[in-house]
């Protein structure tokens, strides 16, 4: 499944300034990005006081200096990455807590390495971290699912009726016509799914249609696709085979979920009919494969920006592109 993004944080500190720069390194979806945070603290104005050796005059001289002196990467670089995290303060902290476990004779936590290091300026130095995260999530590029289908499919309509279990996409297999061409070869057909997954799904923001009925107002923040056949032979995936004519007729996709109950009332868009209700028992309903996803409350995290991704990568192009699963449960 899609993969959330790596993030790389350095923190560079001389004196009683401190730089950090926050960096999102490219993992196995993200472009590579950087954002530069500058925070510049007042510097502590102390007073030094010494002799000359041969008076006893008291001389005072105004120095610049930092007043904090037990940060542990005072005047040091700092390099950590989080992994597999959302770009947050919480996640920043987490990076330099790790970070400051693993060096020798440092008892500081990570909000007092923080405030050490910026001269009391922490929730400046998080606040700036917080908006380097907003602007990057805005700066990334956006696209649509249905940008990666072609034809009479390329649009919002054809998409939310492919999600209804309809469109060529679920109602055609390839067969050979009279004049022995294969049709209907879903690799070929939509090999614009492979190529949208190749330059924009991993580099970009894919659009979560949650405008429409199939997604709409989703309080529980989970998306569930289930297919009950397969159309494509070749792809160590469900029981299609060749020949196609003879081998893939009503051939069935991997079984990893027994259908139970279903209640048409619900969707009555994907059942064809307003009402009424189905029940398997005794795995009737023949073999189904189901995956699903969930996302989390806050809005800037991983898994809610790129559910949209997920959705494209679990029922366009895992599914249906690479293992060839169509069609709804009734």
């Amino acid at each position: 499944m899609f993969q959330s993004k790596s993030r790389g944080v350095k923190i560079q500190s001389r004196s009683a300034h401190y730089f950090a720069k926050l960096t999102i390194i490219k993992s196995n979806t993200m472009k590579f990005s950087i954002a530069a945070l500058t925070l510049l603290t007042n510097t502590a104005k102390a007073r030094l006081f010494f002799r000359h050796d041969n008076t006893n005059e008291k001389q005072e001289v105004d120095v610049q200096r930092n007043t904090q002196t037990t940060a542990c990467y005072d005047g040091k670089n700092i390099r950590f990455t989080v992994a597999d995290g959302d770009c947050s303060e919480d996640e920043f902290l987490e990076g330099l807590q790790a970070a400051l476990d693993s060096k020798n004779n440092c008892d500081n936590d990570a909000s007092t390495e923080l405030d050490l290091l910026t001269d009391g300026g922490t929730e400046a130095a998080l606040a700036n971290i917080t908006a380097l995260c907003e602007t990057f999530l805005d700066s990334i590029d956006q696209v649509d699912i249905y940008e990666s289908l072609t034809g009479d499919l390329k649009n919002e309509r054809a998409l939310e009726e492919y999600f209804d279990g309809g469109t060529t996409i679920n109602e055609e297999r390839q067969y050979t016509d009279d004049e022995g061409t294969e049709t209907w070869v879903a690799a070929d057909d939509y090999s614009k799914v492979n190529t949208f997954y190749n330059n924009y799904a991993q580099d970009s923001v894919v659009n979560y249609p949650s405008d429409m009925k199939n997604f709409a107002e989703c309080e529980i923040r989970a998306a569930y696709c289930c297919w009950a056949a397969d159309r494509q032979a070749n792809d160590n995936n469900g029981n299609c085979e060749e020949p196609y004519d003879d081998a893939c007729v009503d051939a069935d996709p991997g079984d990893n979920t027994d259908v139970c109950y279903v209640d048409m009332a619900n969707a009555p868009t994907s059942a064809r009919v307003a009402g009424g209700y189905a029940i398997f028992n005794d795995d009737v309903e023949g073999d189904i494969h189901c995956h699903g996803f969930a996302w989390g409350n806050d809005e800037t995290s991983a898994s809610a920006v790129y559910k949209g991704n997920n959705l494209f990568y679990v029922s366009l192009y895992d599914h249906f592109y690479q293992r060839g699963y169509v069609r709804n449960v009734p």
